[in-house]
């Protein structure tokens, strides 16, 4: 096939860049906002996994972010706005947020996520959802929605598919920020190298991933589906817990400090 840039979102913010080899990479296009993920851009990279699902000679999905970042999670700004949603509101963001990981950790071609400067919240969420993970020595990763008075609810599926139940639990209580060492031994990371060779890194994967008959990775997934309960079974109480964090004070005072540029202050239960 030939190369081309195209889109699913006219604003520019995801930007997808498909090679002659058949390797297409999803580009988080928002820099100045740290790759952030705002509704529309969730929608846009929901749009991009259908369309690559049957785009024909498509053969690796690539991962990425511009500016040096991967994603900085969930845009506060859209945080904010949700909180003076109704219930409805609330759960219809937090299904189209898990329909779009579903669409990738499902996609019928390998994914491979490339992880630089930071992954955070959402972003974390969203390299869970590739088939292999490669991040520099140098990336610091975060789920830190407890710090904000809410939590990783809709992404904690399939970070846990990753972590398991001890390791992800530990990092979605504590909010604690981990480096990549630490992230490739719980599982979250697959492959770690420096920063400098993260573009070599890729170039091995993806060389390995096009060896493979174009149908495997389709067939391989739809057969592991079957040994595990998967994500998309957790939607439902994922998203009821995530509108109840919401609707709470905490989620009002932690997201509120967090755009003030101030310490939260808890109230003691």
């Amino acid at each position: 096939m030939s190369s081309e840039i195209w889109s699913t979102d006219a604003s520019g913010d995801l930007q997808i860049h498909t090679d002659e080899r058949g390797v297409a990479t999803v580009i988080l296009n928002r820099p100045d906002h740290r790759n952030a993920l705002s509704m529309a851009l969730i929608r846009a990279l929901h749009r991009a996994a259908i369309a690559l699902e049957s785009r024909d000679g498509v053969r690796v999905v690539v991962l990425a972010g511009s500016g040096g970042i991967f994603c900085s999670g969930g845009d506060l700004e859209w945080m904010r706005d949700i909180l003076d949603q109704s219930d409805e509101k609330k759960a219809e963001d937090a299904l189209e947020l898990a329909h779009m990981l579903d669409a990738f950790h499902r996609l019928n071609k390998p994914v491979i996520a490339r992880v630089q400067g930071g992954a955070y919240g959402g972003g974390v969420g969203l390299m869970s959802v590739a088939d292999i993970v490669i991040a520099a020595n140098d990336v610091t990763f975060a789920l830190a929605e407890v710090r904000l008075g809410v939590i990783p609810a809709t992404i904690a599926p399939y970070v846990i598919a990753r972590t398991g139940v001890a390791q992800g639990r530990s990092l979605m209580v504590t909010g604690r920020p981990i480096d990549a060492t630490d992230a490739q031994r719980i599982g979250l990371v697959d492959i770690v190298c420096d920063a400098a060779s993260l573009g070599e890194a890729l170039e091995r994967e993806v060389a390995t991933a096009l060896t493979t008959a174009p149908g495997s990775a389709g067939h391989i997934k739809r057969l592991l589906s079957g040994f595990s309960q998967q994500p998309h079974t957790h939607f439902q109480p994922c998203i009821d817990e995530l509108v109840s964090v919401w609707n709470s004070s905490e989620a009002a005072e932690g997201v509120a400090a967090f755009l003030q540029k101030r310490k939260p202050v808890w109230l003691s239960r």
